[in-house]
């Protein structure tokens, strides 16, 4: 992906995703001016795109998904007010929350591409305003919701502490993974439809 690929995407989905966040919770900031943030997001894109490049691999939706996702985990581009003393959970989890949601809108188009890849273009655009990529709804392993995990392990796992074990092929796993679920959802809304 070049700079300006992904500037494009940092204006079309990340920063509106940022300003969504900001405008419900008033004890956050931006981690600097949007051009310091957009240097930082890039920077760390760079860094896991290359370990991409270095293996070999081919850049699929999934580990692109994934390297964005880990640049936004890496940049913490969401921080917390200099008058808050404690945060709350919610707040602790916020940055990601945003790099789930900035990969899963990444992936959505593509989604949508291949599903209706035989249609008119109309029926494109329609999918892409009213179908939205989610996390699995149910509760898994406990009393916690499949994102509520996922958001609390990627934390976890870029946590310094908890010894960053973060793995670009492991993240792309899990939004490969996270494609394929909504692809099934997908297809049970194109049948809806077709009701």
């Amino acid at each position: 992906m070049l700079e300006t690929e992904f500037r494009s995407l940092a204006e079309n989905v990340i920063f509106p995703e940022i300003h969504n966040i900001l405008d419900k919770e008033e004890y956050l900031v931006m981690a600097g001016t949007k051009i310091t943030v957009l240097q930082g997001l890039y920077q760390n894109f760079e860094k896991y795109f290359s370990k991409i490049k270095l293996k070999g691999k081919s850049p699929d939706r999934h580990k692109l998904a994934a390297c964005i996702c880990m640049s936004i985990l890496e940049s913490v581009p969401l921080v917390y007010a200099k008058n808050i003393v404690q945060p709350n959970k919610k707040l602790r989890y916020l940055n990601e929350f945003l790099a789930i949601n900035v990969a899963l809108e990444f992936m959505h188009p593509y989604l949508i591409y291949v599903e209706y890849k035989n249609d008119d273009l109309s029926l494109k655009n329609d999918a892409l305003q009213r179908f939205c990529m989610k996390l699995p709804e149910k509760k898994i392993c406990d009393k916690t919701t499949y994102g509520q995990n996922l958001i609390r392990d990627f934390h976890s796992s870029f946590n310094k502490s908890c010894g960053n074990r973060c793995d670009i092929f492991a993240y792309s796993t899990i939004f490969y993974h996270l494609d394929r679920y909504n692809r099934r959802k997908l297809k049970e809304f194109r049948e809806q439809e077709q009701m």
